[in-house]
C-alpha cells in the first residue's frame, strides 16, 4: 500500500490539500508502484529558492524539486515489511501560479503535472531538456491526460 504525507510550509495550507494523497496514490498505482512512502511539501518561492540554492546551486525558485531516497535496485521493491521510503517532493505554489498563467493552463492541470513530474523523478526517470520529445516528459503528459478527469479542487 502506498502512503503519501502532504504538508505545507510558509504558505496557508490550501483547501484542496486532502485531495493530493489519493491522487498521488492513484498515479503510483498507474505506474505499477506499490508500497512506497513519500512526502509532498507545498511552499512559497522563498523556501523553494533556498532549497534550490542548497541542493542544486541555483539561486532562483523553481516549480518542483524531487529528493529521491531510493537506491537503483530498490525503485519498485520494498524492505522486509514491504515498504520503501521513496523520497520527498517540494512544490512552490507561487511558481505553480506563475507557470499556469505563463503556459495558459488551468492551475489544477499544472498542479497535476508537477505532482506527476516529481513522482517520475522519484521513480528514477530523468530528462536532459524540457523538450516535449523527452521520454520522461512524454510519459508525464500521457499520465496527465489519463488523470484529466480527476478533480483536485
Amino acid at each position: 500500500m502506498n502512503r503519501v504525507e502532504v504538508d505545507a510550509k510558509d504558505v496557508e495550507p490550501p483547501s484542496w490539500l486532502p485531495a493530493i494523497e489519493p491522487f498521488c496514490v492513484a498515479v503510483l498505482r498507474s505506474l505499477d508502484i506499490l508500497n512506497w512512502e513519500l512526502s509532498i511539501l507545498f511552499c512559497n518561492d522563498d523556501t523553494m529558492r533556498d532549497l534550490n540554492r542548497t541542493w542544486r546551486g541555483i539561486d532562483a525558485p523553481t516549480d518542483v524539486l524531487s529528493f529521491s531516497q531510493l537506491e537503483e535496485e530498490n525503485v519498485v521493491s520494498g524492505s522486509e515489511d514491504g515498504s520503501v521510503y521513496a523520497g520527498d517532493i517540494v512544490i512552490s505554489l507561487d511558481t505553480l501560479d506563475l507557470h499556469s498563467k505563463l503556459f495558459s493552463v488551468a492551475r489544477e492541470e499544472e498542479l497535476k503535472r508537477l505532482l506527476i513530474h516529481g513522482i517520475l523523478h522519484l521513480a528514477g526517470y530523468d530528462h536532459e531538456t524540457n523538450e516535449g520529445s523527452e521520454p520522461m516528459l512524454t510519459l508525464q503528459e500521457e499520465i496527465v491526460k489519463t488523470f484529466s478527469g480527476v478533480r483536485l479542487f
